[in-house]
């Protein structure tokens, strides 16, 4: 696995350049943020919102932003999170770097107290499913992902990671 430094993500790091994958159709094919358009200034202001509520973490290739992972409907009660993650940045597609990124959130999860990481991805998106599972993620089921703007859903799989410490305890 490439290495890939990933740290919190500042707004300062969000780029021209993001905002531009956001509104390309293949990048987020199997995201939410299709459903709209994306100028630097939504984008700030929705990893606003989710530092505000979660983990942002940013994928740095030689100092440059190339993905975000997100972790969030984070319960510290039941101690658990959710988690999305994409690199928006297609030159580094197929290079080992979601692996390596969904290794770091899961690493910032573990730390933060998270006994259970939780994701979902499409059925047809094979390349997300490799990764979670190289991740240490299982499969605990399949349904459709719905949204207000896509009533019928995503045919989705869903995984969960459980931490060492649940798994001992």
């Amino acid at each position: 696995m490439p290495e890939l430094p990933v740290r919190p993500l500042a707004l300062e790091d969000l780029t021209l350049a993001y905002a531009a994958a956001l509104n390309d159709p293949l990048v987020v094919r199997w995201t939410l943020a299709r459903h709209r358009s994306w100028t630097l200034d939504s984008a700030t202001a929705w990893i606003a919102q989710r530092q505000q509520t979660g983990h942002v973490l940013g994928a740095f290739l030689e100092g440059r932003h190339i993905g975000t992972a997100c972790l969030f409907k984070q319960s510290y009660t039941l101690r658990r999170a959710e988690l999305s993650y994409m690199i928006w940045d297609k030159t580094c597609w197929g290079r080992g770097y979601g692996t390596a990124l969904v290794q770091s959130a899961c690493l910032a999860a573990e730390h933060l107290g998270f006994l259970r990481l939780v994701a979902d991805c499409a059925q047809a998106n094979a390349a997300s499913q490799v990764v979670l599972e190289r991740c240490g993620f299982i499969q605990t089921g399949r349904g459709r992902r719905r949204s207000w703007r896509d009533w019928w859903g995503t045919a989705s799989i869903y995984y969960a990671r459980v931490f060492a410490r649940q798994r001992d305890a």
